[in-house]
């Protein structure tokens, strides 16, 4: 399935776009600085994303690759008491 033929993502990367644009421009046009406190949340969520990611990969880690590491470990062990 091509994805660029799925309508939501599409409409949705469209709508991402313009309001990124959008943003921009008004902050460009304006003082171009934004306030303390949307910058203390994005600053807060970027930590939180952050951690979050590093979670989700020590847990694919532990789910996926241990199990193949083993499997293949045991192949080698096998090969070389033989």
């Amino acid at each position: 399935m091509n994805i660029l033929k799925n309508k939501k993502v599409v409409s949705t990367g469209l709508a991402v776009g313009v309001m990124t644009i959008m943003s921009i421009s008004a902050f460009a046009a304006g003082e171009g600085t934004l306030p303390t406190e949307v910058n203390t949340m994005f600053t807060t969520l970027a930590t939180g994303l952050i951690a979050t990611i590093g979670a989700i990969a020590v847990i694919a880690l532990g789910v996926y690759a241990a199990p193949q590491a083993i499997t293949f470990a045991k192949k080698i062990f096998k090969k070389i008491s033989a």
